[in-house]
């Protein structure tokens, strides 16, 4: 049956991303052709993580606001992840730079305007900050995932602080948030994608799992810092 259930969402992702990716060139095709705004490609985002998820049958759930600016920090399990803060909120997101090659969610990344971070090369990652402190000075909320890579979510790995820094430049508040996992068919550590998961087997067996719910919680205690280190053990402990 999972195996059925997964051949069926299979299909159906690769019409809804069919049916995004004729929407956004419907939308550039009304600004003639000129590139969107990062405003545009947020809502963009959000109709078309909804979209998304709504065709596969991951739910989400979400307590508490969501951020209408600032730096979202988050813990970080999946590529749902992205989807799922996506479909709550009009937002960008930071990224390794890694994922621009993943097949389809790479393309769907840039076309949302995602800020890749090569980490290999500190010029490039300057000018990735600096696009960050640009969005968050245009009141653009931006989703951090600190830890820097995915964990099984069983413990939260040690924040990086380096990306606070956008924030204290731009005077962002910086608000914390976390993401978990349920399924009636499976435990939320063989939903998470880490390790040496590969990208394509493991979105074909959570395809197979039933009654997925992402479970979104945003933090009411958002602060401005003084000091990118003090954001990030903040963040961190809440």
């Amino acid at each position: 049956m999972s195996v059925l259930r997964s051949g069926l969402r299979s299909g159906l992702l690769s019409i809804a991303l069919a049916e995004v990716a004729a929407s956004f060139y419907m939308r550039r095709l009304r600004t003639g052709m000129r590139l969107m705004r990062p405003r545009d490609r947020a809502n963009w985002l959000q109709d078309a993580a909804s979209t998304v998820l709504k065709r596969i049958g991951v739910a989400v759930v979400s307590e508490g606001d969501p951020p209408l600016d600032g730096l979202v920090v988050s813990n970080h399990l999946s590529y749902l992840d992205v989807l799922a803060y996506a479909s709550l909120m009009p937002c960008a997101f930071v990224a390794k730079q890694e994922v621009r090659g993943w097949p389809v969610f790479g393309q769907f990344a840039a076309a949302a305007d995602t800020i890749f971070v090569n980490r290999e090369h500190h010029r490039a990652s300057a000018g990735a900050a600096g696009i960050v402190e640009k969005t968050l000075t245009d009141g653009i909320p931006v989703v951090l995932f600190p830890e820097a890579t995915s964990s099984d979510g069983r413990a939260i790995l040690p924040f990086r602080s380096g990306f606070f820094e956008p924030a204290i430049r731009a005077n962002a508040i910086v608000a914390p948030s976390a993401i978990g996992y349920t399924s009636s068919t499976a435990e939320e550590a063989s939903l998470a994608y880490h390790g040496d998961d590969v990208f394509g087997t493991h979105l074909a067996r959570t395809l197979g799992k039933s009654d997925i719910t992402a479970c979104v919680i945003f933090s009411a205690r958002r602060s401005r810092y003084a000091s990118r280190k003090e954001a990030a053990q903040a963040a961190q402990a809440e």
